[in-house]
């Protein structure tokens, strides 16, 4: 960057040259070259905001609704209590069953 040609330099916004680079499919030399940034800088940003994670105001935690093909398995699901005591077999025949002895045995 050539700072003497402009003594009050813009900030620049990382989080957004990061995400334009990764759409732009560049090599990150020739993008960084294209708009005079440095490449380590951005490298450094780009794994800053990885680590980062998700915004945890953006992210979205929920349940998914899983379709099995083929009906049901003929072996149903297991569960294992926290006392290690483990339920074998559970399917929608059997689970008022299996709900009446998680109560008792939890």
């Amino acid at each position: 960057m050539n700072i003497a040609s402009n003594p009050c330099p813009k900030p620049i916004n990382w989080e957004e040259h990061v995400k334009s680079w990764q759409i732009s499919g560049l090599p990150m030399s020739r993008y960084c070259q294209q708009y005079d940034l440095a490449v380590h800088q951005l490298g450094y940003y780009k794994r800053k905001f990885e680590s980062a994670g998700p915004d945890p105001i953006k992210s979205e935690i929920g349940f998914a609704q899983v379709m099995l093909k083929g009906a049901e398995s003929s072996q149903g699901l297991n569960l294992r209590l926290a006392n290690g005591l483990l339920v074998e077999g559970i399917c929608t025949q059997n689970l008022p069953l299996v709900r009446a002895l998680v109560e008792v045995l939890s």
